[in-house]
């Protein structure tokens, strides 16, 4: 299975759609490792199926979305103080 490590950082004014916005990310099988950016190995099919809920549910123009696809080179290069980051594909599936 194709996987690639992707970051999402969001900037979201309303809260009710920031919180469909972060049970999206959950559901995809992200992890969040600041309040407003959310990261993980996840198969390619699924980027791309988030991509286009993404687009037909978060359309406002006040809705900011970065996803960002990183190379195993620039994840080599990842640091982030004080937490643990998991450039690794998950061995489980949680249901």
């Amino acid at each position: 299975m194709d996987t690639r490590f992707i970051i999402v950082c969001y900037d979201i004014p309303e809260t009710k759609v920031r919180n469909r916005l972060v049970q999206l990310l959950f559901a995809t099988g992200l992890s969040r490792i600041q309040y407003s950016v959310f990261y993980g190995v996840i198969p390619v099919g699924r980027i791309s199926r988030m991509r286009s809920r993404m687009q037909a549910e978060f359309s406002d123009p006040e809705n900011k979305i970065l996803v960002t696809e990183l190379c195993q080179s620039c994840i080599s290069h990842l640091s982030c103080l004080h937490v643990d980051i998991n450039t690794r594909a998950r061995t489980f599936i949680v249901v």
